[in-house]
């Protein structure tokens, strides 16, 4: 069984903005760590882009269906979630 999920991408890195939004369809049984070496695998996302993602202490905020995660969580994605990665808020 294949499940769709949404990534979107907004952020800085290495000085670029990345914008990019997009579905792709996975197989059922698969966790977000899993999820993002496929997407470098299938060239949605760099090495780069997807060690940045994986460091513990990455400044980079990753939220599924709007709730922030670990990229180290071991839950299974859901047919509908909806991936994203965004740049951490700042002002003043």
């Amino acid at each position: 069984m294949n499940l769709s999920v949404q990534v979107k991408i907004f952020c800085f890195f290495k000085g670029d903005f990345i914008k990019n939004n997009f579905e792709i369809k996975i197989s059922d049984k698969i966790t977000f760590k899993e999820f993002i070496a496929q997407l470098r695998k299938n060239k949605k996302i760099t090495p780069d882009f997807e060690k940045e993602i994986n460091k513990n202490e990455s400044p980079l905020m990753i939220l599924v269906n709007g709730k922030r995660v670990e990229t180290n969580n071991n839950e299974f994605l859901q047919d509908g979630d909806t991936i994203s990665v965004l740049s951490p808020l700042a002002g003043g």
